[in-house]
């Protein structure tokens, strides 16, 4: 309670916002609001839409079944309403269903000339089938035919001008709906009490049907929309906010609520149901009761306990009673024996209101009666109704698990089976989606929830009987909801979620670890031992290769020492040819000049013999055998590779080949060749033309790369 005293003004603050609801209230009798004794008798609306539904907007008959739900025969289907979701069973073609009947958790809808029967089963949305025969197949305690109510007294012409579609009875009164001006109520001597249609509560004026909740609860099948209907609402809407505005003050004389808003000031008349703008205005001044009283003195030194303990503002009452305010609820404490006593609370939620934000937000004009401003206007709560009737929900009237569904980690829904309040889940699901449910026999259906392991707080007060798990860990989690009452103690519904581990973190994929590892360390030291005798092999082999490589690279450099030698020999065997082939030459020379000088005093003969020896000398054929033997040694087989490629060669060109792969030039050849200069060239031209060489192409360069 600390900073309570900080807190006393009246000037409170509410969280906005709200979903659209319609609450229609008529005080009908005359109530004299100083004696607190008399009851406030009044009728509400909560009109149910298109959007909230989500089928068509026709509804052409309506039933409560048993176990707390509504069905409605709509034009394309069969809706089913829980207390909290709304669901719709569709017929092929999505044809309109004409009547509804219930029997022994049976649904049997007229659809035409058919017959269509649906099992009623918790937790799974109902389906139709159709049967045999629309005669055979329906029950003889059922028929299809319109229920008639009798009426003690005559209608009025007004109710016959508007042509009556649908009568029902809660045994004191009796409902009379209409295709044309909406909703008669009367009492049981014909006296009109309420008449509820568009311009006052209502959202359509055509009712097909009227289904009986219970002795205050009524539901209408309307051509536009769905309604129910509750007599003696101990939470009532006097006027809406767009006819009077924001309420800042009000108070009670008589029979007649006054009220100051931002519009001006007003006067509601109890006895006459009646809304009138005040042209006088009038001096509004507080309670004398209260104003003379140290109103927080008795509050500072008391805890309440809960929700509560941090309210955001408190509304006195009286001496010992006060209402505390956090959110969109208020919470009436007694402090009669010295301590804060919860008596109810009540959260406007339950009733699709809001209260204001900003400035007060209740007034109480007596004990028992109080004001609230709210966003959709002003609302009288009547706490004789809230205790009288019992409203309160019992300890065992808890919320429902009904059914749950999660995406799989392909992205394919699946369905949960609800076993001993247990839900085992993969460890690789994305979304649970858990639907829960109360029943439209309780009227707070808002509910809230803690997921033990992940939530940090109870999670806001909702109606939407739905809960969005995201992927969670795997191991044991606990979901607890709890459903709304009036004296705040919540009954609270348990469900436990079992998030199974992988595959490989179970029991059997540890067991299968340890025999695993066992296994592994066997192998691995096997696996060890085989691999030092493996690395000791090729340790050896390698040894063996280094050996092997040294003895070939001795090997190698032998042949390349001992090719190099063969290539020096050659050259110096050219050279030595080459010098004695000029050496001869010259000597020819010589010979032929000392001819041309002796004449005859050379003797033929003589100079015959000497010519043919030195010729003959020049054209050793040993010394050339000898050359192309070191010639083939120096460079692979040269000319052998070469003849065998251009068989047409001849050795004489041979012989060129080899000298120009030498590099010699055109002069050393001729006198190797013993030939002329001119000789060589042709020789030349002849061998491109033998090995086929076009003219771009150097025969010296073709040679060498061969």
């Amino acid at each position: 309670m600390r900073g309570f005293n900080k807190r006393h003004k009246r000037h409170n603050r509410m969280l906005g916002g709200s979903r659209s609801f319609l609450l229609v209230s008529f005080l009908v009798c005359f109530l004299p609001l100083f004696a607190s004794t008399e009851n406030v008798p009044s009728v509400s609306v909560c009109n149910y839409t298109v959007e909230e539904y989500r089928a068509s907007c026709q509804n052409f008959d309506i039933l409560v079944s048993p176990s707390g739900k509504v069905y409605v025969a709509n034009n394309t289907g069969l809706l089913c309403y829980n207390g909290n979701s709304w669901s719709l069973a569709s017929v092929p073609n999505d044809q309109p269903i004409q009547r509804i009947r219930y029997l022994d958790h049976r649904i049997y809808a007229q659809v035409g000339k058919h017959l269509f029967i649906g099992d009623e089963k918790e937790g799974e949305v109902l389906s139709l089938q159709l049967a045999d025969s629309l005669v055979s197949s329906l029950p003889k305690d059922l028929s299809f035919r319109a229920l008639s109510v009798s009426l003690p007294f005559t209608l009025p012409e007004e109710v016959r001008a508007a042509i009556p579609t649908a009568i029902q009875t809660n045994g004191s009164s009796y409902w009379v709906g209409t295709r044309m001006n909406g909703l008669f109520i009367f009492d049981k001597l014909g006296k009109r009490i309420h008449h509820l249609y568009v311009g006052n509560g209502l959202q359509d004026n055509q009712v097909h049907a009227i289904a009986l909740q219970d002795e205050n609860h009524f539901w209408l099948a309307l051509d536009n929309g769905i309604a129910c209907v509750t007599l003696d609402s101990p939470v009532c809407l006097l006027a809406k906010r767009s006819l009077i505005g924001k309420v800042n003050a009000a108070f009670i004389r008589h029979d007649t609520i006054y009220a100051r808003t931002n519009l001006g000031q007003f006067a509601y008349a109890l006895k006459a149901k009646k809304l009138m703008r005040l042209t006088s205005p009038m001096t509004f001044t507080p309670d004398t009761k209260r104003k003379n009283k140290k109103l927080y003195d008795w509050f500072s030194s008391l805890h309440p306990s809960g929700d509560f303990e941090q309210a955001e503002h408190i509304y006195p009452v009286n001496d010992d009673q006060c209402w505390l305010t956090k959110g969109n609820e208020a919470a009436f404490f007694d402090t009669h024996d010295g301590e804060a006593k919860l008596k109810c609370r009540l959260l406007f939620s339950n009733y699709r209101m809001r209260m204001v934000d900003r400035g007060d937000a209740i007034f109480s004009v007596t004990d028992d009666l109080h004001l609230f401003s709210t966003m959709q206007g002003l609302v009288l709560v009547d706490l004789r109704k809230l205790f009288r009737d019992k409203v309160f929900t019992s300890p065992g009237e808890k919320v429902v698990f009904t059914h749950a569904t999660y995406i799989d980690a392909e992205g394919v829904q699946q369905t949960l089976i609800l076993s001993d309040n247990e839900v085992n889940l993969p460890h690789n699901f994305r979304n649970l989606l858990l639907d829960m449910h109360t029943h439209v026999f309780t009227p707070h259906r808002q509910m809230s929830y803690f997921v033990e392991g992940l939530s940090s707080e109870w999670s806001p007060w909702s109606s939407l009987g739905q809960l969005h798990i995201m992927q969670l860990k795997e191991g044991m989690y606990t979901i607890r909801v709890k459903k709304y009452t009036l004296d705040g103690h919540f009954p609270v519904s348990t469900l436990h979620l079992k998030v199974h581990p992988a595959w490989y973190n179970s029991v059997y994929a540890y067991v299968f670890y340890v025999l695993f590892l066992f296994g592994g360390a066997k192998w691995g030291l096997s696996y060890i031992l085989r691999q030092l005798r493996k690395e000791e092999e090729e340790k050896n082999k390698e040894t063996c290769l280094e050996k092997e490589r040294d003895l070939q690279q001795a090997r190698t450099e032998l042949l390349e020492a001992e090719l190099t030698n063969k290539k020096n020999e050659l050259t110096r065997q050219t050279m030595a040819l080459l010098s004695r082939n000029r050496t001869l030459k010259a000597l020819l020379d010589e010979l032929d000049q000392q001819k041309e000088i002796l004449g005859d005093r050379f003797p033929n003969k003589y100079y015959k013999k000497l010519h043919k020896k030195i010729a003959e000398a020049m054209n050793n054929q040993e010394d050339w055998i000898q050359f192309e033997s070191y010639f083939n040694s120096a460079h692979q087989n040269f000319m052998d590779r070469l003849q065998e490629k251009y068989p047409s060669i001849t050795s004489g060109d041979l012989r060129t080949c080899c000298l120009l792969r030498m590099n010699l030039s055109t002069k050393e050849m001729a006198s190797l060749l013993n030939i002329s200069v001119r000789a060589v060239e042709l020789r030349r031209y002849r061998l491109r033309k033998k090995l086929n060489l076009e003219g771009t192409v150097n025969l010296n360069d073709f040679l060498r790369t061969y």
